[in-house]
This record gives structure tokens, C-alpha cells and sequence, in this order.
């Protein structure tokens, strides 16, 4: 996975490059991200630094860590797969292919492939094996996620598709609501897709990749600060 990177002076922004990344999630209890690539994921620090690698069986489009598991999703079935550090991984069938996948502690949420609805589920475990419950489902009518993050908060950060904004969302009965929206364009161009998202202790991680699949993969990290928010 090679790649290069420059910091601009001052606000500590992050380029980096890589010949192909297919997925990105934030990594539980740590200031970096983690890269899927093929059949291997790697660990990131705050600095974009490799500091660990972990194999697949198959590369995915969705990933997400938590303490202990690992969710994939191939982006072509309505399949979820857990794969646990004890070496076991467990297969969930769902009513759409997630797009995305963001799990932390008892929760999960996907996107379906239209970006327009969040689900959410409920992970539990007993002696009878690991289970999904579907909880809820949230509405996002006037945006279009290519990608999202759930924070602790309740607050739900994502970046809409047609407009290259970022959005902060609350929920609002079945439905969730913009709060504010700031403009990315200005760190990311107006070409590419945005597949990965991750908000960690003041910056914002973005992973874009070509339109059409081809050409090199680009990570930026950018200090949460640059941003101009508006209400809306």
C-alpha cells in the first residue's frame, strides 16, 4: 500500500495517496483510521503512519471496527459479516446491501445503496450465538449520504453526495434532520467519490476515490476548525 504525504504548515493538514483503497472506518480508542486494501485492512495513527495490518478473506466496500470484531460488508449482497478476534465471524442477512457500515459497542447502522435511509439494529450476544435486531429506521430526505458517522453524541455526520457538503444531523421522529452543513469542495475538489468518513478528536478523515473506480485513492485529514459552518 504505498503512499506519500505532506502536512500544510500551520493547520496540520493530511494528504495522502495510495494506488487503491476500498474502504476506511475509525478505530475505537485510537486518533487514526483503518484502510482496507484487497484483502488486507491497515491501522493508521493520527499522524498516517502504518502501525498494524490485519488480513481478510475477500476484499469488502464497508468496514467498521470495534473492540474485538470486525463488520464487512462486499457491497453486493445484503449481507453483513462479524469477524472476531477469538477467530469466529458470524453472517447477517439484511432486507438491502449496506453502503456503508458504522458500528460501536451495542449499535450498528447501515446505509442502503441509494444513501437515502439509515438503519439501526441492536448487537447482541449470548450463549446462543450473536444476533441483529433491527431497531429503527431514519429517513434522510433531503440529502444523499455517500458516507456517514454516528457519534456518541446522537449527532450524525454526513456528507451528501450531490453537493459535496458535510452535514451535522439530529433525529427527528423517523427522520433525520440537518443541523448545519459546511462546504468540502475546497479541500476535496469537485470530482470523485467520497467513501469514507470519520470525525476524531477535532479532525475530519475523508477518503475519495475516482467516479469510476480506476486511479489512486486519496486520504485527507483536515483540522475540524477550517470548516464554515452554516445553519440550515
Amino acid at each position: 500500500m504505498g503512499a506519500f504525504w505532506f502536512s500544510l504548515r500551520g493547520e496540520k493538514d493530511l494528504t495522502l495517496t495510495f494506488d487503491r483503497i476500498d474502504a476506511m472506518s475509525k478505530v475505537p480508542e485510537s486518533r487514526g483510521v483503518a484502510l482496507s486494501a484487497g484483502n488486507v485492512v491497515t491501522i493508521l495513527d493520527r499522524d498516517g503512519r502504518a502501525v498494524e495490518t490485519r488480513p481478510l478473506d475477500a476484499p469488502v466496500t464497508a468496514l467498521s471496527l470495534t473492540p474485538g470484531s470486525l463488520w464487512t460488508s462486499n457491497g453486493r449482497t445484503p449481507a453483513l459479516v462479524e469477524h472476531r478476534a477469538d477467530g469466529g465471524s458470524s453472517s447477517f442477512t439484511l432486507n438491502h446491501v449496506p453502503l456503508y457500515v458504522d458500528a460501536q459497542e451495542r449499535y450498528l447502522w447501515t446505509s442502503d445503496d441509494k444513501g437515502k435511509q439509515i438503519h439501526q439494529y441492536l448487537i447482541t450476544r449470548s450463549m446462543l450465538g450473536v444476533f441483529l435486531q433491527p431497531l429503527d429506521l431514519y429517513d434522510l430526505p433531503e440529502l444523499t449520504a455517500d458516507c456517514f458517522d454516528m457519534r456518541n453524541d446522537g449527532v450524525l455526520w454526513v456528507v451528501d453526495a450531490p453537493s459535496r457538503r458535510l452535514y451535522r444531523l439530529k433525529a427527528d421522529g423517523p427522520a433525520y434532520r440537518p443541523v448545519d452543513s459546511a462546504p468540502l469542495a475546497a479541500f476535496i475538489g469537485g470530482a470523485g467519490r467520497v467513501r469514507g468518513l470519520a470525525v476524531v478528536e477535532g479532525y475530519l478523515w475523508l477518503l475519495l476515490s475516482p467516479d469510476d473506480g480506476k486511479g489512486a485513492s486519496v486520504l485527507k485529514r483536515l483540522s475540524l476548525r477550517r470548516l464554515a459552518w452554516t445553519p440550515v
